[in-house]
């Protein structure tokens, strides 16, 4: 890579640009999410191209994160593609960009007895790391319009 394709960070280190770091940008903020029951998790590797403040993970990259995980917990709930209708983001303490990774987890409360999840579900998500939560969120998912009453098999979105 040149220094033409290269960007100073204030940690001193050269933050690439190009198509290889805008995809392990996107990579990382689209992490493989595991589902079981009314839970799902990921795990988070930032990188340099992450930062925000030096050192701390972007806030709009937290939010992306717990807003994906959600999604793919809120597309199992519902049964098929959802999309975010609310989204509530508390930093609770900063991310840091060394340390990961970190768990990225979701869950929702299972309907009771008797009813179904069509038409709305609530998500708590967190960033966590050993000493507990990072970020926070509180979401509501809808399915998405033209699904609105089926189940079809497709859940990604």
């Amino acid at each position: 890579m040149s220094k033409a394709e290269q960007i100073p960070s204030e940690e001193g280190k050269a933050t690439e640009t190009g198509p290889e770091a805008i995809e392990r940008v996107f990579m990382a903020l689209h992490p493989k999410v595991r589902i079981d029951g009314c839970e799902g998790w990921a795990l988070f590797h930032p990188e340099v191209e992450h930062r925000g403040n030096p050192g701390w993970l972007h806030g709009g990259l937290a939010a992306t994160l717990l807003d994906h995980v959600s999604a793919r917990v809120a597309n199992s709930a519902l049964g098929g593609p959802a999309v975010t209708g609310k989204l509530e983001v508390r930093y609770v303490r900063p991310v840091p960009l060394s340390g990961g990774p970190f768990r990225v987890v979701a869950s929702y409360e299972p309907p009771k007895p008797g009813r179904t999840l069509r038409y709305l579900v609530r998500i708590e998500a967190a960033i966590v790391d050993e000493a507990g939560n990072l970020v926070e969120a509180s979401s509501m998912f809808v399915p998405r319009p033209e699904f609105q009453g089926e189940r079809p098999d497709e859940t990604g979105g």
